[in-house]
């Protein structure tokens, strides 16, 4: 074993994916207008919880359709899996940290074959009730959550690796990474985080995909 450990804690959508899977199937299968809900959790009206429980109800689609989407629209990010085999080498940990659905992820990252690089996933889920209706669960393995806000909590997360003396290296790209992310030890971004990171001067790497992250890593 290395003498430090190290886990990359990495979001899913918009991160591991290019697009964000969430917003991919809620614009193609709700009815009437998720974003106004989204809008509404933006500015602080609904928790995120909330938002998520009224989006879901809102879809109309059967499991093959879903399916189907997102194969044929969400694409991974290129150089994951050099990531993967440069964790695996170096027998770091990843862990997969996402506010989005476990059965959407397991279906993408079935495309991957990651071989002897194994990963954590912790997510909210979501079920297929039948009938072109879905539910939304949120993550029963959470930590409790230090804000009433999400019900992934990432920042406890990442807290909780850091007093367990972990280097925590945290990889995203959106608002719900900006307050985990303040708390690692290293920050690779890309997107709304960037942006929001850069604003507020927090230092971090900006990465276009993985393979400039094993790049970065290896040079660090």
């Amino acid at each position: 074993m290395p003498s430090e450990k190290i886990i990359f804690i990495c979001d899913f959508d918009g991160t591991v994916t290019v697009e964000d899977t969430l917003e991919s199937v809620f614009d193609r299968f709700c009815t009437g207008d998720w974003w106004e809900t989204e809008n509404r959790m933006r500015a602080g009206q609904i928790t995120r919880t909330e938002a998520l429980f009224k989006e879901v109800s809102l879809m109309d689609a059967d499991e093959f359709e879903v399916n189907t989407h997102l194969d044929d629209n969400i694409e991974i990010r290129n150089g994951f899996s050099n990531f993967l085999e440069m964790v695996h080498r170096g027998e770091h940990e990843l862990l997969i940290l996402s506010g989005g659905f476990r059965k959407w992820i397991e279906k993408i990252f079935s495309r991957i074959n990651a071989g002897d690089c194994s990963f954590q996933v912790s997510s909210n889920d979501i079920k297929y009730t039948g009938n072109r209706k879905w539910e939304f669960i949120p993550n029963p393995g959470t930590l409790e959550p230090l804000c009433s806000n999400c019900p992934n909590c990432k920042r406890a997360v990442v807290e909780k690796y850091k007093k367990d003396g972990y280097k925590v290296i945290y990889i995203g790209d959106g608002d719900t990474d900006f307050c985990p992310s303040v708390y690692a030890d290293t920050i690779y971004a890309v997107s709304q985080l960037a942006e929001k990171l850069a604003k507020g001067g927090t230092s971090f790497h900006f990465f276009k995909d993985f393979n400039s992250i094993v790049a970065l890593h290896q040079k660090n």
